[in-house]
């Protein structure tokens, strides 16, 4: 008997267990399962137009003096003196004293060459005395044409040739004598003074380092992918206005100047095309004199932004520059309000806008709300910028 409890027993509590679990299942509740409703973000839209607009290129620049010149010294002597703007930073006008040196030695000289000159005409007066009294004797005791010896032809040549060689020696000494006083070639500013009063200097001794002030050149590089928005013509200028400006001191300062040249060739190392831009009376001389005060100085070595108007472009559409995700793609939204990314053709990149070629962009919804991720395809509840 103990044996068959044993057996049956085990088999009773089995089934009592799955008559139990099958009691529950049956009077369990049903769990309805929900599906949750999809997330769509808030973000704002615009809707571009094609337009036209004029492309501006922009840049910085470095200035450059548009003439710089080293004076140097083209005769030997003592710096005597100075001119009375001959100081560094002060302002020269064209033909104003820089340098006056020693011109004793010079004068001298011119007062010897002279007697030279005065001994050598005297020598040819009397050849020519001479030979006029030697055709007489041979006319009374010649015959036939009178032999170039007996004319005295060698000794007038010689004597002719000493008169023209006292001549160039007195042009000489007066060229060098005009030397001694170095004037300014051009409207100037002194950047370098060499030398001093009681110097001795040789010819090619540097005496100063001179800015032009007339006119100033900014070198702007242009990258190579702008240059078909600048009507550049085959020589590289235009004459096309350029706005510069720049800050001194917390000062808003422009200037305008024209596109005059380019140079020959790229930069090897930056591969940019180096416009020139012309800016005329850099320092404002030419200004009337109760109006310097407030025309500030373009100075070489100072950096400025250069802003040109570009060529006219068609079919253009300008968008904030926060739109433009890699690879040239902006986020945009379909019909259904799902985020989309489309290819765009970039034109032009701003510091506020990217400038687009039109077509299939015209009239598209675009997504301007900044995305930390963009999902293609994800919902979204879109609203329309105001423009």
């Amino acid at each position: 008997m103990k044996k068959v409890l044993k057996i049956i027993l085990p088999i009773a509590v089995i089934g009592a267990g799955f008559g139990v679990k099958s009691l529950l299942l049956s009077t369990a509740p049903v769990v309805e399962s929900i599906v949750p409703e999809e997330y769509a973000l808030r973000v704002e839209t615009l809707t571009p137009i094609a337009e036209s607009h004029t492309l501006s290129i922009s840049a910085y620049g470095e200035v450059q003096p548009n003439h710089l010149l080293t004076t140097t010294a083209q005769v030997r002597g003592v710096v005597l003196r100075l001119g009375d703007n001959m100081q560094v930073g002060a302002f020269v006008n064209k033909g104003d004293l820089l340098f006056e040196l020693d011109r004793t030695d010079y004068e001298l000289a011119l007062t010897a060459a002279q007697a030279d000159l005065r001994k050598a005409d005297a020598n040819l007066q009397l050849e020519q005395a001479q030979a006029e009294m030697a055709l007489q004797d041979w006319a009374q005791v010649g015959q036939g044409d009178a032999p170039a010896l007996a004319k005295h032809e060698p000794q007038l040549a010689a004597a002719s040739a000493g008169v023209d060689a006292a001549n160039a020696k007195i042009a000489l000494i007066q060229r060098d004598l005009a030397r001694c006083t170095l004037t300014a070639p051009m409207n100037a500013r002194i950047q370098e003074r060499r030398v001093a009063p009681g110097q001795w200097v040789a010819p090619g001794t540097p005496l100063a380092v001179l800015l032009g002030t007339e006119k100033a050149q900014v070198v702007v590089p242009i990258p190579l992918a702008d240059l078909a928005y600048l009507p550049l013509d085959v020589k590289g200028a235009s004459g096309l206005p350029v706005a510069l400006r720049t800050q001194i001191a917390g000062k808003d300062c422009s200037w305008q100047g024209l596109l005059t040249r380019t140079k020959a060739g790229l930069n090897p190392s930056s591969r940019t095309l180096q416009a020139i831009v012309t800016v005329v009376d850099p320092y404002g001389l030419l200004l009337p004199s109760d109006s310097l005060s407030q025309k500030n100085a373009l100075v070489p070595g100072m950096f400025v932004h250069a802003t040109f108007q570009g060529n006219d472009q068609d079919n253009v559409i300008r968008l904030p520059r926060r739109v433009l995700m890699s690879d040239n793609r902006i986020p945009t939204v379909d019909a259904e309000n799902r985020l989309r990314a489309l290819k765009v053709e970039v034109l032009q990149l701003t510091q506020k806008e990217v400038i687009l070629k039109g077509g299939a962009l015209d009239k598209t919804r675009v997504c301007i709300t900044p995305l930390a991720t963009f999902i293609e395809g994800m919902k979204v509840v879109p609203t329309e910028a105001k423009r």
